[in-house]
């Protein structure tokens, strides 16, 4: 410890940026001068940069239900299964409920419940960050107990920010939608840098078309399937473009027809792989066994190619997949995408398919059942917005 207190701290920061994160953890107890080092904003943008083209993919399970003991218990593993970490958040999980997590290539992870409260959380430093309600969810929140408001949850590098985007649809209770809120509400990635609007902001621009089912952010835009005002799907898609805060809708290809069943447009998924919009259809399975994977081409003419079939009769113990709906979900490496399936009994087993070779590989794991899943980069960078006090960010209770 002598020979590196003579160093010059720029040598220091260079030899800590490049140790692992629970190495930085620890050494955060050597002396108050490494834990403000370590903490500051130039450390964390030069650890960064030395991570950057090595950072790791970790999956993430966000467990709710008797077996936690009232908690909601967050999980990290590796795309082996190898346990990372695992923490949980204080407080009644029936008050709690989580609903539904966002998967995502960045740092960051977020989630919300049935209540409309939405969180930010970085698996890494166990830190989470609450989100107020947004002003339609404030005035409006007897109907965010229906399905029809949507989440969607990317990053904008113009402007070196996370973005949340809520797209509240308003409808009477047997009619079409008359309306479509959309809010954003901005978090920057760094202590200090980009003044964030206080709270959430309300876009003049109106969506084009009511959404379904998740976004996918791909290049610094979301990416929804849309449907008309009866949520009767249409074969389009709409984007939000989060550095200009833009919509647009992506127009009707006459390939769509063959990549999706006739009335079963809803069974069309959009998907981030390899950096590029891609769709698959997963109605075809109940039939085949077979999932198409498309990429877009052209955004501007609505053009896919088709890039891949996933033959799911190869897979180990496919018959338990028959009634439950499979789909790729993302793009580990190596040839690889990962599989996930819903309506499995025994929901404990990781499956990838390597598109070069077309053989699969399946990891048993010990997954939290039930858990919400997706995924993240690992970061050491903590969340931060100048729209909240600091008093709201708390550090998770470490199991």
């Amino acid at each position: 410890m002598r020979n590196m207190g003579n160093l010059p701290g720029d040598a220091i920061a260079e030899i800590l940026a490049r140790l692992p994160i629970k190495s930085l953890f620890r050494f955060k107890c050597v002396s108050n001068s490494w834990n403000h080092l370590i903490s500051h904003p130039y450390f964390l943008n030069l650890r960064a940069l030395h991570k950057r083209s090595t950072r790791e993919l970790r999956l993430i399970y966000v467990e709710h239900g008797k077996n936690t003991d009232g908690r909601i218990r967050i999980t990290a593993t590796d795309t082996e299964g190898k346990l990372i970490n695992q923490f949980s958040l204080p407080g009644n999980s029936s008050a709690f409920p989580v609903d539904r997590l966002y998967p995502t290539r960045f740092e960051l992870i977020c989630f919300h419940n049935d209540r409309g409260e939405i969180w930010l959380c970085n698996p890494t430093t166990r830190q989470l960050l609450a989100l107020p309600y947004p002003s339609s969810t404030a005035s409006e929140l007897d109907r965010l107990y229906s399905p029809y408001h949507n989440i969607g949850f990317g990053y904008s590098s113009s402007r070196d920010e996370y973005k949340v985007v809520q797209l509240c649809n308003f409808r009477d209770q047997i009619g079409p939608i008359f309306g479509i809120c959309c809010e954003v509400y901005s978090v920057s990635s760094e202590a200090d840098h980009h003044q964030c609007s206080n709270g959430w902001r309300i876009i003049s621009e109106k969506c084009p078309h009511p959404i379904m089912g998740a976004a996918t952010c791909v290049q610094d835009v979301l990416h929804w399937m849309a449907s008309n005002e009866f949520f009767r799907p249409l074969v389009a898609i709409v984007s939000f473009d989060l550095n200009e805060e833009k919509f647009r809708t992506m127009p009707v290809s006459p390939q769509w027809m063959e990549m999706c069943e006739p009335n079963l447009y809803d069974n069309v998924l959009v998907v981030e792989f390899w950096g590029r919009l891609c769709l698959f259809n997963y109605w075809s399975y109940f039939e085949d066994m077979t999932i198409g994977v498309w990429m877009v081409k052209d955004y501007d003419k609505g053009l896919l190619e088709k890039c891949y079939t996933i033959n799911l009769a190869h897979m180990e113990d496919a018959g338990k997949y028959l009634q439950a709906e499979f789909f790729p979900i993302t793009y580990v490496g190596n040839d690889e995408l990962l599989l996930n399936g819903h309506g499995i009994d025994r929901d404990d087993t990781l499956n990838y398919y390597n598109t070069r070779t077309k053989a699969f590989r399946t990891v048993h794991v010990g997954r939290p059942h039930p858990a919400c899943f997706g995924f993240f980069w690992q970061n050491l960078a903590p969340p931060r917005s100048t729209g909240l006090p600091r008093r709201t960010m708390r550090n998770l209770v470490l199991e």
